[in-house]
């Protein structure tokens, strides 16, 4: 059984097709969905940040607004225990903490078949198959 199924993101057209399957699947099992985006901030030390006011706290507002739109979305398509959660630091360390910390049954990732990688401040799927993870892994 399914009870608990964590949708890991990222700002691809990829994210999009996962989301659909995973909402198929918890319809079906009944399950609980955690959308999970990890994100790196910018380094609070960074010009950017000090002179310019951008950094760490613009790439959490967009990481905010990107796993409520999935989580919107997720539960008009009628699951009904959905929620988000956003994990900073480095993407492979941040998935297995997802990962350890919400204990999911099943774990669903929106990637190419050809090219598991995104760009550094991305989700990094290819992280997955270098360390152990509690959970099955789905690569749609």
């Amino acid at each position: 059984m399914i009870e608990h199924i964590m949708l890991t993101i990222d700002n691809t057209a990829y994210a999009q097709p996962a989301a659909e399957f995973v909402a198929e699947l918890a319809k079906n099992y009944q399950s609980k969905v955690t959308v999970v985006y990890t994100y790196k901030p910018a380094p609070t030390n960074s010009f950017s940040t000090y002179f310019l006011g951008f950094g760490a706290d613009k790439a959490s507002l967009r990481a905010r607004s990107l796993v409520k739109q999935f989580v919107e979305q997720i539960k008009r398509m009628g699951v009904a225990k959905v929620k988000g959660e956003l994990f900073d630091g480095a993407p492979s360390e941040a998935l297995h903490k997802a990962a350890g910390s919400l204990k999911p049954d099943l774990i669903v990732i929106g990637s190419r078949r050809n090219s598991l990688s995104q760009s550094s401040n991305e989700y990094r799927a290819e992280a997955v198959t270098t360390q152990p993870i509690p959970a099955p892994v789905l690569i749609v």
